[in-house]
């Protein structure tokens, strides 16, 4: 049995390798108008406008200046690329009546474009999806997001200023409001746990270094205490970096050393395996590790929540939300390896198979790190 268990989490890890960790993936949307008149703006990660960059998952995305500098001809491209890629994307019905909806770029109606500039310095466009519903029909607004390889679709409801959030995963529908027979606009709010739910998908089944980095800190020492405290260190470290970044108090995006952020996530892992080789205890020492290892990663979160954050008023609610779902998520996977542990931990293949794994998660964590600065 503990043969059969060290071989398939060996086979896993090496799985893992061969991939280049995660981009937690989505595009943000927001309710701007309900009722007749319906219209949704969409934060647009550029990256999913051009076929070459969209079907290439090793590729990066691009930075915002990258946007800037295209000319006249690639910005059209970008346009036509974004629209045809929402209009393949996403359906919307009143009822069982399919909508027809018209997209429109305002970024475009400036010169030069007025591109939003996020968290971590992407390459992002607005887009307006705008429809007039039938004013003979009732019933609920949905909102569908077509099959295959697909973002999630995070959607912001704003209503007596408090917004909540509707996460639609591709072959999914959700209600963005319902017209009543009376004639009034009925929203049917989501709840804030959609963000957990997001943050908690951030590690599991999203993130994979993030899974690396958790498994990293359950094989120094199987001991509940130092696990749950280098847990939340890590959550702790990763949501004031992330924080001060959403409030505005440092720009990442305008860091010369930006691009390093993931190649650092990366090499944090690999750190933490090598920590795993030499000690066996879970000291003062590991814990400043890891809470440094977590500020770095809480600017990477930036990347993935940026256009989240800023969309929200209240985002303190929206961080502290997002972050219960990622320590959720690492205490899930401690769980899940305490229990796949429980007779074997205290044996001499046990040990054999705790460094053997570091040493693979170290040089996951390496390749990876190479990886990320090369591409």
């Amino acid at each position: 049995m503990q043969s059969s268990l060290l071989k398939i989490f060996l086979l896993s890890l090496l799985s893992l390798g061969v991939s280049s960790g995660h981009t937690v993936e989505q595009l943000f949307l927001s309710l701007e108008k309900a009722g007749r008149h319906l219209e949704l703006e969409v934060t647009f990660d550029a990256a999913y406008s051009l076929e070459e960059l969209r079907n290439d998952p090793t590729s990066p995305q691009p930075p915002r200046e990258w946007l800037l500098g295209c000319t006249e001809e690639e910005h059209r491209q970008i346009r036509n690329g974004a629209e045809a890629y929402l209009r393949e994307s996403i359906r919307l019905q009143l009822g069982e009546h399919n909508l027809t909806y018209q997209v429109s770029f305002p970024d475009y109606a400036h010169s030069p474009p007025d591109f939003p500039t996020l968290l971590n310095g992407g390459a992002y466009l607005r887009a307006y999806i705008t429809s007039e519903l039938p004013a003979a029909q009732l019933g609920e607004v949905t909102i569908s997001i077509r099959s295959g390889e697909r973002p999630d679709f995070i959607i912001a409801i704003k209503e007596d200023e408090q917004t909540n959030y509707l996460v639609v995963e591709p072959e999914q529908s959700a209600t963005l409001y319902n017209i009543t027979s009376s004639g009034e606009v009925k929203n049917l709010t989501p709840s804030i746990m959609a963000v957990l739910w997001l943050g908690y998908r951030h590690v599991i089944p999203k993130g994979l270094d993030h899974i690396l980095f958790i498994l990293g800190l359950f094989l120094m020492a199987r001991k509940w205490q130092p696990l749950v405290s280098q847990s939340l260190i890590f959550t702790l470290a990763h949501s004031i970096s992330l924080g001060l970044a959403a409030s505005g108090v440092f720009h990442v995006q305008q860091w010369p050393g930006a691009w390093l952020i993931e190649p650092l996530i990366a090499f944090s892992i690999a750190v933490i395996a090598v920590e795993n080789i030499f000690y066996q205890k879970a000291g003062s020492r590991r814990l400043i590790v890891v809470f440094i290892l977590g500020l770095i990663h809480g600017l990477g979160f930036a990347g993935s929540l940026g256009a989240l954050l800023q969309k929200d008023g209240s985002w303190l609610i929206t961080l502290a939300a997002a972050n219960i779902g990622v320590e959720l998520a690492q205490i899930s996977l401690l769980a899940v390896a305490w229990c796949l542990t429980i007779k074997w931990w205290n044996s001499k293949s046990y040990n054999r198979f705790r460094i053997g794994a570091s040493i693979i998660i170290a040089t996951i964590g390496l390749w990876w790190t190479i990886e990320r600065i090369i591409t």
